[in-house]
């Protein structure tokens, strides 16, 4: 399924991620974000949204492959408006859809999600709801009936 967003909000979002194509290594960093979460309700109740971001930063930079592991799995922003391809269609899902079909809001957090560039944990940070330009949106229907064609 296309995720088309023209005509609504642009929803681009600020994404970090943890990366790589080990399963068991995806599997220890999310025991340990699992592990750490239960340990700060515990001890203070549930930590707010920077500090889990910082502790998920921290576990990108032990246990991701990705080149932005360095920069805490700061991926950056995700814009809706381009081309699927460019990020994969499971991440993108994964990043604009709860399981319920409900959209993301800062601060959500998948589980392990499986493409084809390997494991990933996903952090959706900030959520920009801006409606687009006609410009935006003239290119983004543009590109969706460009999409799987070898015009681009």
């Amino acid at each position: 399924s296309v995720i088309c967003t023209a005509g609504s909000a642009r929803r681009d979002r600020v994404v970090y991620h943890i990366v790589t194509k080990d399963e068991k290594k995806m599997k220890r960093a999310q025991k340990e974000m699992t592990a750490w979460l239960e340990e700060q309700v515990e001890k203070d109740g549930r930590p707010g949204f920077p500090t889990i971001r910082r502790h998920f930063s921290e576990l990108a930079r032990e246990y991701s492959e990705a080149p932005d592991a360095a920069k805490g799995g700061a991926f950056g922003v995700l814009r809706i408006s381009d081309d699927v391809r460019r990020y994969g269609l499971t991440f993108l899902e994964r990043t604009s859809r709860k399981a319920d079909g409900s959209p993301v809001e800062p601060g959500f957090r998948t589980d392990v999600v499986e493409d084809e560039a390997g494991y990933h944990i996903l952090l959706v940070d900030k959520v920009d709801t801006k409606q687009p330009t006609e410009r935006e949106r003239f290119l983004q229907v543009a590109r969706y009936l460009l999409q799987g064609s070898d015009w681009e």
